[in-house]
């Protein structure tokens, strides 16, 4: 599954890291769906690579999370507002 975020203000500090487009990473992270950021390098052989960083559902808060690794303790960039 990929994921496209965009529409980000650019009042927001990091809104040109976190847009892009995201894909599903095969195993779960905490029981939930977890994406990490795609880059495109179209003089490479694949022309594909990931950034550092992911989407991540946190299940306590109810918001997705930008963040700068997959750990309990994480790096939070950004977050979405609380899921109904």
């Amino acid at each position: 599954e990929l994921v496209a975020v965009w529409g980000v203000s650019a009042e927001r500090r990091f809104h040109r890291r976190i847009c892009g487009v995201y894909y599903q990473m095969p195993e779960p992270f905490g029981g939930q769906r977890c994406y990490q950021k795609l880059l495109h390098f179209p003089e490479s052989a694949m022309a594909l690579g990931c950034d550092g960083i992911f989407i991540l559902f946190n299940r306590g808060l109810r918001i997705w999370e930008f963040c700068t690794g997959l750990m309990s303790y994480r790096g939070i960039i950004a977050q979405s507002a609380e899921c109904a």
